[in-house]
C-alpha cells in the first residue's frame, strides 16, 4: 500500500497521463514523458512516511520502520546501501530528501481519506508487533550471548527476503493488469521436483568463464550442500 505512494503526486500523474495518452499534447498538464522516464521519484514518499511514523514507536518500531522504508525506497533500484564505503549514511540521506523532490506532503493530501487510516491500523494492530517478534526470534539463532554481528547478518537476510516478496508481488500485479488472461496459470498446483529440476538445468547452461562466474557457481554449490547438511542451522 505504500511502495507506490509517491504516485499520488501531480508530477507523477501528469507523467503517467501523458505517457498513456490520457493527457493530450494540447493540454497544459502534458509533459515530455520520454525525457522524464525514470526521473520522477515515486518510491521515496512512502518510505519517508513509514519511517516518520515508526520513529516514535521505540527501538523495535524504529527497526521495523527502517526495514519497511528500505524495501519501499529500493523497489526500483535494488536494495540501496545504508552505509557507503566512504562512511556516508545514504539511508538517512534518502529519508531526509527534500519534499519538493519526493512530494510526500502532497501525496498525503491527495490520498483517499481512509487510505492512510487503513495503513495505520495495519501497522498498529498487526505489523509492528508481529514483525518485531519475528526479528527478535533471530536473536536465538545468533549463538550463545546472541552475537550482535550474527544477529545483524540474519536481519539483513530477513530484510532481503521481505524485499523479494515486495518485488515479486509488484511485478505479478503489473503482469496480471497488463495480461489478465495469464493470471490463471499461477493457480496451478506444481510438483516442486519438476520446478527444481528445470532450475538446475537452466543453471547448468550458464557457461561463464570469468572468475566471478566460477565464484557464483561455488556459492550456489555451497548453499545447496549446506541446505542438505543436518548440522546446518534450521530456521522454522
Amino acid at each position: 500500500m505504500l511502495h507506490d505512494f509517491g504516485k499520488f503526486s501531480k508530477e507523477f500523474q501528469n507523467y503517467i497521463g501523458s505517457t498513456t495518452g490520457k493527457i493530450n499534447l494540447d493540454e497544459d498538464e502534458f509533459v515530455d514523458f520520454k525525457g522524464m522516464k525514470g526521473k520522477v521519484d515515486h518510491s521515496s514518499a512512502g518510505a519517508q512516511w513509514v519511517w516518520d511514523y515508526c520513529m516514535s514507536r521505540g527501538e523495535a518500531g524504529q527497526l521495523v520502520g527502517q526495514i519497511f522504508s528500505l524495501c519501499i525506497a529500493s523497489h526500483h533500484s535494488g536494495l540501496i546501501d545504508c552505509l557507503r564505503l566512504e562512511g556516508s549514511d545514504s539511508f538517512l540521506k534518502r529519508m531526509e530528501k527534500e519534499d519538493i523532490k519526493t512530494h510526500k506532503n502532497e501525496c498525503i493530501e491527495n490520498a483517499p481519506a481512509d487510505y492512510l487510516e487503513k495503513i495505520e491500523t495495519l501497522l498498529n494492530t498487526k505489523l509492528l508487533k508481529s514483525v518485531a517478534i519475528e526479528i527478535n526470534k533471530l536473536a536465538s539463532l545468533s549463538g550463545a550471548g546472541g552475537f550482535k554481528q550474527i544477529w545483524s547478518f540474519y536481519q539483513g537476510l530477513w530484510t532481503r527476503m521481505l524485499f523479494s516478496c515486495l518485488i515479486d508481488a509488484d511485478r505479478i500485479d503489473s503482469a496480471d493488469f497488463e495480461y489478465p488472461e495469464n493470471s490463471r496459470f499461477r493457480c496451478i498446483s506444481t510438483d516442486w521436483s519438476v520446478v527444481v529440476n528445470r532450475l538446475e538445468l537452466a543453471i547448468r547452461e550458464f557457461q561463464g568463464d570469468k572468475p566471478v562466474d566460477q565464484l557464483r557457481r561455488d556459492i550456489s554449490d555451497t548453499c545447496k550442500t549446506r541446505a542438505e547438511d543436518k548440522q546446518g542451522v534450521y530456521i522454522p
